[in-house]
C-alpha cells in the first residue's frame, strides 16, 4: 500500500496531515508543520530535530499535558524522504492569537501575489489582511 505524498507546492497552505504521509525532506516536514499550527490557531515546536527523526509537539506540552504529537524521520538508512510515523492531532491547550511562526518571511511568501499587485501596500493594510484572513495578530 502507498502512502500519501505531500505536494509542497499544492498542500503547504493548507496543509492535511496524516499517519504515513511523506516528505521530500525534514525542512518541507517542519513548514508543513507550521502551516497546520497557523491554520489550526495552535503554536507548535520541535522538541527533537535531528538528521534521523523529528518530533513535532504542541507549544505547551509541558504545561498543559497536551498529547499533541507527530514524529518522522526516514523511510531508509539510505533514503531522503520522510514520514510521519506516528501521530496525534489532539489538542487539550486552548487556540492562540499570536504565533512566532508567522514571520516577515512567512508573510511575504503568502502574500506575494498582493506585494507584486500593490507594491505600496501599507503595514495597517497588511496587518488588517492577517486578522481577516488567519483571525490572528
Amino acid at each position: 500500500m502507498g502512502y500519501l505524498e505531500f505536494d509542497e507546492f499544492k498542500d503547504m497552505a493548507n496543509p492535511q496531515l496524516e499517519l504515513g504521509m511523506e516528505f521530500s525532506s525534514f525542512n518541507t516536514f517542519k513548514l508543513a508543520c507550521r502551516n497546520w499550527g497557523i491554520q489550526n490557531k495552535r503554536q507548535i515546536r520541535f522538541t527533537t530535530n535531528d538528521r534521523k527523526q523529528c518530533i513535532c509537539k504542541c507549544q505547551r506540552f509541558k504545561s498543559s499535558n497536551c498529547e499533541f504529537q507527530i514524529f518522522a524521520s526516514h523511510m531508509g538508512k539510505d533514503d531522503s524522504t520522510v514520514q510521519i510515523k506516528s501521530i496525534n492531532l489532539t489538542h487539550s491547550c486552548t487556540k492562540v492569537n499570536k504565533n512566532y511562526h508567522v514571520t516577515s518571511d512567512w508573510l511575504a511568501k503568502k502574500y506575494i501575489e498582493q506585494f507584486r499587485v500593490d507594491p505600496n501596500w501599507s503595514r495597517s493594510g497588511i496587518i488588517q489582511r492577517v486578522k481577516d484572513d488567519l483571525k490572528l495578530k
